[in-house]
């Protein structure tokens, strides 16, 4: 990932957005939100590698795959939650954004059922339950 690149977008975007909201809020957003777009796919692009090492290092721990799975949807689902969070506070609805980030804690939470599960039954295996 280039950071410098992705840190002169932010800084040339930022610049444009404030010249942007004298005159037309609107268009001060739908620049913004483009920015985060093309920096987050910026990011995507270099998180292969990552993923391809936690998935190693999961296969070598001997942990299912089940749980990388669960992880990368978790990671993600933070990930958009803070993009679309971050988009509507710009836009001056703080009240939605708070909405947003609920949604994602509770699918955040329905993702990972799985392990809840596995904790538990891994407990009552110890206590004989």
């Amino acid at each position: 990932m280039d950071v410098a690149a992705i840190a002169g977008l932010a800084l040339a975007t930022a610049a444009l957005c404030a010249l942007l909201r004298r005159y037309h809020n609107e268009y001060a957003l739908l620049v913004s939100v483009g920015a985060g777009i093309l920096i987050v796919l910026q990011m995507l692009s270099s998180l292969l590698p990552v993923v391809a090492e936690v998935n190693s290092l999961l296969s070598r721990a001997g942990a299912a795959a089940e749980y990388g799975e669960i992880l990368f949807k978790v990671v993600g689902i933070c990930f958009l939650a803070q993009f679309a969070g971050d988009a509507c506070r710009d836009a001056g609805e703080s009240a939605l954004a708070s909405r947003v980030e609920l949604a994602a804690r509770l699918a955040m939470t329905a993702a990972a059922l799985p392990l809840f599960q596995q904790v538990a039954d891994t407990a009552l295996g110890l206590i004989g339950g």
